[in-house]
Parts: structure tokens; sequence; C-alpha cells
């Protein structure tokens, strides 16, 4: 089993180089893929076992539908929620810098950022967006 910087190494680097389309508000629609499918196509190919519909479509708008791929990309919840420090953008835009609390689904389905800038967010705000030990 990869380690916790090499899973979020992983996921970072599949946002950063993806040239998938983007979607919002499902894991994957016809569209595209969210981040956080994203995240599901990086488990799979680890051998998470991800769960998808007749049309071999990833279930879900968020990773409350994936258990498997929450656990093991060790995020703290399954829409990615992570705490925001007032007067420290971490990757942030402008409107977002006073929020106390947001979601890499949340900022996904906005429409304001793109995968490599979620990456940096990501980057930026690890510590905040996942746990420990996210294998055990």
């Amino acid at each position: 089993m990869p380690t916790l910087a090499a899973i979020r190494e992983a996921l970072v680097h599949e946002l950063k180089t993806t040239n998938l389309p983007q979607a919002k508000s499902m894991l994957q629609s016809c569209e595209g893929y969210c981040c956080l499918g994203i995240f599901c196509l990086v488990a799979e190919r680890h051998g998470i076992k991800v769960h998808k519909d007749a049309d071999g479509r990833l279930i879900g708008n968020t990773l409350h539908s994936q258990p498997e791929v929450l656990k093991w990309t060790g995020l703290d919840s399954f829409q990615g929620i992570f705490k925001t420090e007032k007067g420290k953008p971490m990757g942030l835009k402008e409107s977002e810098l006073d929020d106390d609390t947001l979601a890499l689904a949340e900022l996904n389905d906005s429409g304001r950022y793109t995968f490599k800038e979620l990456a940096e967010i990501i980057e930026l705000n690890a510590n905040k967006l996942f746990i420990e030990e996210p294998n055990k």
C-alpha cells in the first residue's frame, strides 16, 4: 500500500497533468469529471474498488458514495472540507477568503478553479484536508 505522501503526490500529479475535461456536481458525468472523480480514477489504478453505474460512470457527487476511495486517499471528509485562515490566501481566489470552511467539491463546482489550481490548493492545505494515517 502506498504511503500517505505517495498517495497525495499521485492525486496532485493527476490533477496537474490530466487532459480530461472538468465537470461539476458529479464525480463523473457525460461531460467529464470533478476533482474528486479524478481521485477515484487514481485510486482505481491502484486497485481500490470504485462504484459505477450500469453505464460505467462513477456513482455519486462526493466520496460519500465511494467509501473505499475516501479511506484510501486519506481525505478527512467526503467533500474535501478544510478550514481556512483569514488573511492567508493558500491558493484561494479573493472571493473565498472570507469563508471559514471550504470544500474541494464546492471549489470545483464553482467553475472558478481549474484542476491545476485545485492541485495547488491541495498542496497548500494538505495538513487541513488529510488525516494522518489514511490506510488504517
